[in-house]
């Protein structure tokens, strides 16, 4: 998505904005949306926070709802300079730190989950690196595995073909499997469709 973000914002504005329309007026899958949000971010400008606004009035899944909420606060951010972009940036660490702090050294398995429940909640991309951390190296399979469901519910798609490779590998490991497809379900990307398809 990072190459369609770039193909679409490189286009004159008018038309970036025509196709992100287009892409949110219709039925599109939850990758598709963010995608076109994603867009808007990179635009700025008043018609893209006026677009964005409208977005974050709408009933979009929590996931989507939070993310439309936190490029809108980026765009005004941006806005009003960098001494503001630099407050919110602040402020965003604050809030993520202690649950971070929590899902990394908690000692007991259902403190980290719940910390894991804390970051996917503020729905912040900014919790995907720790929340990679705790995908790729907690000691416990649930933690792991709830780890993955907030990042596919936040959008990451940096972390697609660990799911795939999960889907691939269901024979050995078939509920590492049941929540890699469920992720590759949210994140809606086309590269994990060939390997929901094969292992159906």
């Amino acid at each position: 998505s990072t190459f369609v973000v770039r193909a679409v914002v490189a286009r004159p504005r008018e038309q970036a904005l025509e196709v992100v329309k287009r892409a949110l007026a219709e039925h599109h899958s939850h990758r598709v949306h963010r995608t076109a949000v994603q867009v808007l971010g990179q635009l700025g400008g008043p018609e893209a926070r006026v677009l964005l606004d409208g977005l974050s009035r709408r009933r979009h899944d929590s996931g989507l709802g939070l993310y439309v909420r936190e490029v809108l606060d980026d765009v005004q951010a941006r806005e009003k300079g960098p001494e503001a972009v630099a407050r919110l940036t602040r402020e965003r660490q604050e809030r993520l730190r202690p649950f971070a702090q929590r899902a990394l050294t908690e000692s007991n398995r259902e403190g980290r989950q719940a910390a894991v429940d804390q970051l996917e909640g503020l729905g912040l991309t900014q919790a995907w690196p720790v929340l990679r951390q705790v995908f790729y190296g907690d000691a416990s399979q649930d933690v792991r595995r709830r780890a993955a469901m907030a990042l596919a519910w936040l959008g990451d798609t940096e972390v697609l073909d660990r799911f795939v490779h999960a889907v691939e590998e269901r024979d050995t490991d078939d509920e590492g499997a049941k929540a890699a497809v469920y992720a590759l379900g949210v994140l809606g990307d086309v590269r994990g469709a060939e390997a929901l398809l094969s292992a159906f």
